[in-house]
């Protein structure tokens, strides 16, 4: 995505520095009126915005999309250039039959409404941003569940709750990763419970750690049927 953004900022700069050429190469610099430097400053403005968008979207490394019609980011960069353009065009073929009012009242609500579109596309970044880490702080709870079960197989030395903690393991492992809110408690208890196993295997308390194993096992088979319960 960063070497995407490069060569579009590439291609950008290219025609940014045909479209000054062309211009002043027809036009000239001198006897212009105000619409068409107004026209101008709005071409710059157009490729200066839509440099930054690409900078910051090669630093992001993400496909933005806006909220209404859900574009991505570059589609809106590429319309707002080119209508701009047509526009600046038109306004400096009438430079000398317009006033400055109306090619600045017009290309200015064109910079807004693309401004607008900008900020939707980065809200969204925003939201889908906020719901991975959500998503990644919940999967990351059954990630160290299954941790610490494993560690309690490898403390275990009596075979029969062995088998037991490995099982439990196991079901955890094929657990869903994905909770509710309302489960946080029970899945509080059922991680204290697992770390409370392993401090009995420390202190070779066999008979606690079964009944804590069992314990665990309960909470598990509680939280897991409430998770599909809640989908």
């Amino acid at each position: 995505m960063r070497k995407t953004a490069k060569q579009f900022i590439g291609i950008g700069v290219i025609l940014l520095a045909m479209y000054n050429i062309v211009l002043f190469a027809i036009a000239g610099f001198a006897d212009h009126e105000a619409p068409f430097w107004i026209s101008y400053a709005f071409v710059l403005l157009a490729f200066g915005m839509t440099v930054l968008t690409f900078v910051y979207l090669g630093k992001s490394g993400m496909i933005l999309r806006d909220w209404l019609f859900g574009y991505p980011i570059m589609y809106h960069c590429a319309i707002y250039v080119v209508v701009e353009m047509v526009l600046s065009v038109i306004f400096m073929l009438l430079e000398y039959d317009l006033g400055w009012a109306l090619p600045f009242v017009i290309q200015i609500l064109l910079m807004g409404v693309y401004a607008v579109f900008m900020l939707s596309c980065f809200a969204s970044k925003t939201a889908i941003t906020q719901v991975g880490e959500k998503v990644e702080k919940k999967t990351r709870y059954i990630a160290l569940l299954q941790a610490d079960a494993q560690m309690l197989c490898q403390k275990c030395s009596d075979p029969e709750l062995k088998a037991k903690l490995q099982k439990l393991a196991e079901d955890i492992r094929f657990s869903d990763p994905m909770s509710d809110p309302s489960l946080c408690k029970l899945e509080e208890s059922l991680f204290a419970t697992v770390i409370a196993c392993g401090e009995a295997l420390d202190s070779n308390d066999v008979e606690l750690a079964g009944q804590l194993q069992h314990k665990a096992a309960n909470l598990l088979a509680e939280r897991n049927a409430k998770c599909k319960a809640l989908k």
